[in-house]
């Protein structure tokens, strides 16, 4: 067994065996999350057993564009089709324009100082894409920008790559200011990724990959948000061998995760697209509609003690 933290979590790597013959609950005041890589689907049924939620290490959320944008806000609840219209509308009523522009330096450096002030406000940020700039920028030419701006301010963006091979636009990263985030504008600027997707005949798009720990560095909302727009979550290593792999995860404790955590778990004995919502939570009848969506196969909510860490 290893312990080790990640952007502020405490983890514990176990092997398989470990996993399932060890009591963890001495380990709440020092682990966070008990975790197996690669578990052998053989033995799922054991680390069900103890408490483990075998899943995708990362889901990518994905979505065909349609054949236009009213056929696919067709597809939206009621309320999430009023959203986007409204943000529509902030953009004309605020004289915010929205441009489609090709990456290179310059705009991408603006972009992050707008994007690593979002990262300062989260409680775990890991700025990604200040991390992949380099190669962001070596991959220019597959890349672009979806920008807002008011006047010569750049108030919010979305960096997206062409992935020609699987026939994907793939949204990598976006930010907006606060003003911007109160007024949902980052569903118009997704709208029109969308709508470059459906110019040049992609046959879907990605809203991103998220490391599958709702509560960590994601938050528990993104997953409604995302789901809210029309986008469902696949594993990530099933669409892209090079994102990720299998885990099982066994929560302790939720001081640093925050109440309620998620995973997507599998919703089958092996690895398949079936995912089912898997919340942790110190509350036995947490309502979880928030989080409900189309795509997903079942719900488990697991009800953990309350517990104060002694070494926040």
């Amino acid at each position: 067994m290893e312990l080790t933290e990640v952007h502020g979590m405490r983890f514990a790597l176990a092997d398989l065996d470990e996993a399932v013959r060890t009591a963890w609950s001495p380990y709440r005041d020092r682990v966070d999350v008990v975790r197996v890589e690669n578990p052998a689907s053989e033995r799922w049924p054991e680390l069900r057993a103890a408490g483990f939620v075998p899943k995708p290490m990362w889901v990518m959320w994905v979505a065909d564009p349609l054949g236009s944008e009213d056929e696919y806000l067709a597809g939206l609840a009621t309320q999430e089709r009023s959203n986007i219209r409204r943000a529509k509308r902030k953009l004309d009523a605020n004289g915010l324009k929205v441009s489609i522009r090709d990456i290179d330096p310059a705009l991408y450096d603006v972009f992050l100082r707008l994007y690593e002030d979002r990262i300062a406000e989260m409680r775990h940020g890991w700025a990604v894409a200040t991390e992949q700039r380099e190669l962001i920028l070596s991959d220019a030419a597959n890349h672009f920008a979806v920008c807002v701006h008011q006047d010569a301010e750049l108030v919010g963006c979305c960096v997206a790559r062409l992935d020609k091979d699987k026939d994907m636009v793939r949204i990598r990263f976006s930010a907006v200011d606060v003003p911007g985030r109160e007024a949902s504008l980052a569903r118009a600027f997704f709208m029109a990724v969308i709508q470059v997707a459906r110019e040049i005949g992609h046959g879907s798009v990605s809203l991103g990959s998220d490391p599958n720990l709702y509560g960590h560095i994601a938050k528990p909302g993104l997953l409604g948000f995302k789901s809210r727009l029309g986008f469902g979550a696949h594993p990530s290593h099933h669409l892209d061998p090079l994102i990720g792999n299998d885990q099982a995860d066994l929560v302790l404790g939720l001081s640093r995760l925050g109440d309620p955590a998620i995973v997507l778990g599998y919703a089958d004995e092996v690895p398949t697209d079936r995912l089912r919502l898997e919340a942790f939570s110190e509350v036995e009848d947490i309502d979880l509609r928030e989080y409900r969506a189309k795509f997903l196969h079942g719900e488990h909510t697991h009800v953990l003690p309350s517990y104060v860490s002694t070494s926040l």
